[in-house]
């Protein structure tokens, strides 16, 4: 379902003062990427790269680009663009240019070299079908297949990797057109909760020494001048974050990949 364009402009303008902080969360596959051009490995449009471009650009914005695919597919695709990116539906993140983190601890992946044969037997009975495996997951996708059987190949897929992979710290997933196996807890979502904390403390070691002096002078007469009720006795940082998330918006397009997490990308 697309966002409803006239209350999204509204959000975006309302939110446009020198120290507003706007937070733009896009997919890739499905959002500025369509299926058969991924497939196809096509780069982004120009006038839509552009805008991406002009957007994070922007000192108020936060761009956030979402993907279930593997961190290499996403820096192919945006290349150098001042974006943040969050890849293999979680497991990785890299804020504007810095380095690729990744939000789960190292692990033992060897369960992940002992299905890939099963993943196999089901690519090659399915038409159509195929298997992408990446750093941390490994993920068989039908939507190409004939949707019937697919959908019978699928559960039947699911429930063998329930019983196989019961002890290993991973979950099975299965939504519109794929199954996935990825380490336990991983998810956009969880990708997006430490994207919002990152926010805050990355914007203020971006700014110039003098504004970031400046703001904390202005805080400490403010605090002095108050009647050091509960919001002003707390510590600055935590009143300097609640200050900014209230002046922010965030604009969000989770229907990724009309896909990613659906039809995965």
């Amino acid at each position: 379902q697309p966002l409803p364009k006239d209350k999204l402009l509204e959000s975006y303008t309302k939110h446009s003062s020198p120290t507003s902080r706007r937070l733009l969360i896009f997919g890739l596959l499905g959002t500025l990427v369509d299926y058969a051009n991924f497939m196809a490995a096509e780069p982004l449009q120009n006038p839509l790269w552009k805008d991406l471009v002009t957007l994070a650009n922007d000192p108020r914005n936060t761009v956030v680009i979402v993907s279930g695919r593997e961190r290499a597919l996403c820096s192919q695709f945006l290349s150098d663009a001042p974006v943040w990116m969050v890849a293999e539906n979680g497991i990785w993140v890299r804020l504007g240019s810095r380095d690729w983190q990744s939000l789960i601890e190292p692990g033992d992946d060897s369960w992940l070299a002992s299905i890939k044969p099963v993943f196999k037997y089901f690519e090659e009975r399915t038409p159509n079908s195929f298997t992408e495996i990446q750093e941390h997951t490994i993920t068989w996708h039908y939507r190409e297949a004939d949707e019937d059987f697919g959908e019978i190949q699928a559960s039947d897929l699911q429930t063998h990797l329930e019983k196989v992979l019961g002890n290993q710290p991973v979950e099975v997933f299965i939504d519109s057109k794929m199954v996935q196996v990825r380490p336990f807890g991983v998810s956009k979502g969880a990708a997006l909760d430490a994207i919002m904390g990152a926010c805050t403390s990355f914007s203020d070691a971006t700014k110039p020494e003098t504004e970031r002096e400046s703001r904390q002078e202005r805080e400490s007469r403010q605090e002095r001048e108050s009647n050091r009720d509960a919001f002003a006795t707390r510590p600055p940082s935590a009143a300097d974050a609640d200050s900014r998330a209230s002046q922010s918006t965030q604009v969000s397009d989770v229907d990724d990949d009309d896909g990613e997490e659906r039809a995965l990308d």
